[in-house]
């Protein structure tokens, strides 16, 4: 573990952010390569390391590491975004629908309708606003791997969570671009530098 921890204080500081901790510990089933970056409340930010870890590359290993760290800084310079997407797609289709009643647009609607319809569009904005917002954060991550690391250490940690990905299924494969797309989308990226 300390070598790990050398490892990301190097690639921290390589990509010009804090540091995550690291521990060992339990990740989850899907997640292939044996990092998972974690945030918890009142903590900080925390990458841990399963037993799959030890059976990487070296290469590997450093990509997965890297993922991890660049990742948590994304989400955490992001955070307020999903919030404010919430917020917006409740009050928006509440207010909507609240101008379609007084206005008298669809009558006979009861309060019960315009309440369940109200929720279910603002549950559906949300879905569909977590899904942008992480294909957003996954390319932009594959941009910085790129800039820091290199092409080709990208496209074997891309490769990498490409098996995750297919390990997840349901909703992590509709939220998260697979491979081909994350490699088009950094080919066709001018930043990338490709």
């Amino acid at each position: 573990m300390d070598r790990i921890r050398t490892d990301v204080e190097q690639l921290a500081t390589r990509f010009g952010v804090t540091a995550p901790g690291v521990e060992a510990g339990k990740v989850s089933e899907w997640c292939l390569d044996g990092v998972e970056p974690r945030f918890r409340t009142q903590q900080p930010p925390m990458v841990t390391i399963g037993p799959r870890f030890d059976s990487l590359s070296q290469p590997e290993r450093e990509g997965a590491l890297a993922e991890a760290i660049v990742s948590l800084d994304l989400q955490w310079a992001g955070r307020y975004r999903l919030l404010l997407t919430v917020v917006v797609m409740v009050v928006v289709p509440y207010a909507a629908l609240e101008l379609v009643e007084r206005l008298d647009l669809l009558p006979g609607m009861t309060r019960w309708h315009w309440a369940g319809l109200a929720l279910i569009t603002g549950l559906t904005g949300i879905l569909v606003a977590h899904c942008v917002y992480g294909r957003r954060t996954i390319y932009h991550l594959d941009r910085r791997m790129t800039e820091v690391l290199g092409r080709e250490l990208t496209e074997m940690t891309i490769n990498l969570g490409a098996r995750s990905r297919a390990a997840a299924g349901g909703f992590m494969r509709l939220s998260t671009p697979s491979a081909p797309q994350r490699l088009r989308r950094l080919d066709s990226d001018p930043a990338s530098g490709v």
